[in-house]
């Protein structure tokens, strides 16, 4: 399982680098401008807000990523961000992909994150 996860992730993580990301979107268009791009570029099964015991992630990459998306997050939607990556995290690999948020509200997701323990989730921002 454990090797599995590293594929998924290092496959996703060069798909994400090369994706061109849609502008002025909403979060629910970019949930699934970016599943579709991932279904269509891999062979892994892409779920859109699969509804799972640990809550219900954006985007579920093979049942071993769990995608989260937010659009330039305020502080109360990272706070919830945060609480919704600690869930995830108990069965899955988690990531959080932003957009359109500015340096400091990226460092300050990734510094309350640490906070929490959870300095494992990585943070992609677009």
């Amino acid at each position: 399982m454990i090797r599995m996860g590293a594929e998924v992730s290092k496959e996703i993580a060069e798909l994400l680098e090369d994706w061109d990301c849609p502008g002025d979107c909403t979060e629910e268009e970019l949930v699934r401008e970016l599943s579709s791009y991932l279904d269509e570029s891999s062979d892994w099964e892409i779920e859109k807000w699969p509804r799972t015991p640990h809550g219900t992630p954006d985007i579920l990459v093979g049942d071993l990523l769990a995608l989260e998306l937010k659009v330039n997050p305020n502080k109360a939607e990272r706070d919830r961000c945060v609480g919704q990556c600690a869930g995830y995290s108990r069965q899955w690999v988690t990531w959080v992909v932003l957009f359109d948020a500015s340096a400091s509200r990226v460092g300050a997701l990734q510094d309350l994150l640490a906070d929490k323990g959870l300095e494992q989730i990585a943070v992609w921002n677009f």
